[in-house]
């Protein structure tokens, strides 16, 4: 139905559709099924959001177009167990050996981290330059060396899948860097901030409504 591609241009797939569309579809869905919302929220504001802004045509086309079509699922996979969301203590790390990186490491609390088919990773390359040493990696669930944990036995929301996923000597292809070296950590702090931009929104779509409910009731009560 177009809904795990909504703001991504036609071009890709996608709906090309406008953050309050986007919102108003979220809150419906989330009226429903919480879950489907929480999927749907990552696969847009945090995977195909990153990927279409910031990622290369060669990466668009390979990966973009399926992600907004709904063919595959994405992960975002920022937080570990010692860092938690802090990006600039990534443990991960992507040691360069030329023409790959060899990925090593554990991401925790990952939203679809079983159902996913593409994760993007942020990973420490150059520890020595701090949060301006991180990259952000593409990196396909079915490669040898990703391991995904089991899935965690939340309160809620459970027709999510949160799991960890464990990266032990990863070949990642050079070309599966999104921006320049580096861009890692700004990348992280831009997908973010948009995730908590929308879920603003929606926070206060929900805020109008309650409001207007609970004026009408004051308003009934008055008759």
């Amino acid at each position: 139905m177009g809904f795990l591609g909504m703001m991504v241009s036609p071009e890709y797939g996608g709906n090309g559709m406008d953050t309050i569309s986007y919102v108003l579809a979220m809150e419906e869905i989330a009226k429903v099924d919480a879950s489907a919302a929480v999927i749907m929220s990552v696969n847009n504001s945090l995977v195909c959001f990153g990927l279409e802004k910031y990622g290369n045509e060669y990466q668009k086309q390979k990966y973009l177009t399926k992600l907004a079509t709904g063919e595959i699922i994405g992960a975002f996979c920022l937080s570990e167990p010692e860092a938690g969301s802090d990006a600039t203590h990534q443990r991960t790390t992507a040691e360069d050996k030329g023409d790959h990186y060899l990925l090593n490491g554990t991401k925790n609390w990952i939203t679809n981290g079983n159902s996913s088919s593409l994760h993007l990773v942020i990973a420490q390359t150059n520890p020595e330059l701090k949060h301006k040493g991180i990259n952000v990696l593409i990196v396909e669930s079915g490669w040898e060396g990703v391991v995904i944990g089991k899935k965690e036995d939340k309160m809620g929301i459970r027709g999510s899948d949160t799991t960890s996923i464990m990266y032990n000597n990863v070949k990642v292809p050079k070309e599966n860097r999104i921006g320049d070296d580096g861009f890692g950590f700004n990348f992280g702090m831009v997908a973010g901030l948009a995730l908590q931009l929308r879920h603003l929104e929606l926070h206060r779509e929900h805020m109008n409504l309650l409001f207007s409910i609970l004026m009408k009731g004051k308003l009934l009560a008055s008759r």
